[in-house]
């Protein structure tokens, strides 16, 4: 049911087009009225137009069919690269850690925005495309992410004043990533917005149109010339069911890869799904050292308990009174 709910209402129109031209052959003959050319010679318009028109069919479509699955390739890719771009930038921000508390402190708040950032992409991408104008909260809170995360990368700037703390290669290999992760957002929603042009999809579905209506005006008299009766009921109704089936199936996979978010062929958010899978396991084991560090501290604060001590009179009486007289 989803692979049908899938389909686009347009995909109808061809057979729909093929069903209105025979009903109106048939209630043009009702009333005497000749509908198509009739087949008298070898010469017959309509076998002729098959052939020529098919040729301009067999360059157009292809070339419809390779621009969407170009469009889809490069947003595949973009999306890939910004997660690849969000990882090196969180492997980079773990050698924070090892810097005073001062620096791993602000490193930390960093990779929490990050993580936010990370887990926000990997839930609302496919709301954050220009094409949504009453829906720009999903784009509008990615973006707040990540202007959080640049004003607390000023912090660590402004700490290592003196560059004798954080080296400047650290500093700007961080600010680099950053800058980047920012640059390969703003590309991934620019190609996740592009679709290709309603006069392609129109043109593509038109042809399809023109190119399929002539089959079914062919009759069977014209395939038997050359196979002769009785066989030539079959292979009329085969080939043009063929073509009529195969000119559908290529439709639907531009529809198809016109959308990259929904359909057969779609964007995989795995890389997204992985990375925020790796940054929950580590979050994990942050918060379990850190509760296994203030449980070590909180015992070290206690003070120490003394023991107990029976005075040495009172045990002396005691051991005493329980003598037997001789």
């Amino acid at each position: 049911m989803s692979w049908f709910k899938s389909i686009p209402s347009s995909l109808f129109y061809i057979p729909l087009s093929i069903f209105i031209a025979k009903e109106t052959e048939v209630l043009f003959k009702y009333f005497g009225i000749t509908f198509a050319s009739p087949n008298t010679t070898d010469y017959w318009f309509v076998a002729g137009f098959i052939e020529w028109f098919g040729v301009l069919y067999g360059m157009l479509l292809p070339l419809i069919l390779l621009r969407a699955w170009e469009q889809l390739d490069e947003i595949d890719r973009q999306f890939d690269r910004e997660a690849d771009t969000a990882k090196m930038l969180y492997n980079d921000l773990d050698y924070l850690s090892d810097l005073p508390v001062k620096f791993s402190r602000a490193g930390n708040e960093i990779t929490k925005l990050l993580h936010k950032y990370v887990e926000h992409v990997a839930v609302n991408y496919r709301y954050e495309i220009k094409q949504l104008d009453d829906d720009k909260k999903s784009k509008e809170a990615g973006d707040k992410i990540l202007e959080d995360m640049r004003e607390k990368f000023k912090v660590i700037v402004r700490l290592n004043t003196t560059k004798t703390i954080v080296s400047e290669t650290l500093i700007n290999e961080l600010l680099e990533k950053i800058n980047e992760l920012v640059d390969n957002r703003g590309d991934r929603i620019s190609y996740a917005s592009q679709r290709l042009f309603e006069n392609l999809h129109y043109g593509a579905l038109i042809t399809s149109i023109i190119f399929l209506i002539p089959f079914y005006f062919v009759g069977p008299t014209y395939f038997a010339r050359s196979i002769g009766f009785p066989y030539f009921y079959l292979l009329d109704t085969v080939l043009v069911l063929g073509v009529t089936f195969l000119v559908i199936y290529i439709y639907m996979i531009i529809e198809d890869l016109d959308e990259p978010f929904d359909g057969v062929k779609k964007i995989s958010d795995e890389s997204w799904k992985l990375l925020c899978k790796k940054m929950n396991k580590d979050q994990k084991e942050r918060d379990q050292k850190l509760l296994e560090e203030l449980s070590v501290k909180s015992y070290a604060l206690q003070p120490p308990t003394k023991a107990k001590r029976k005075p040495k009179g009172k045990s002396a009486i005691s051991t005493s009174s329980t003598q037997t007289p001789p």
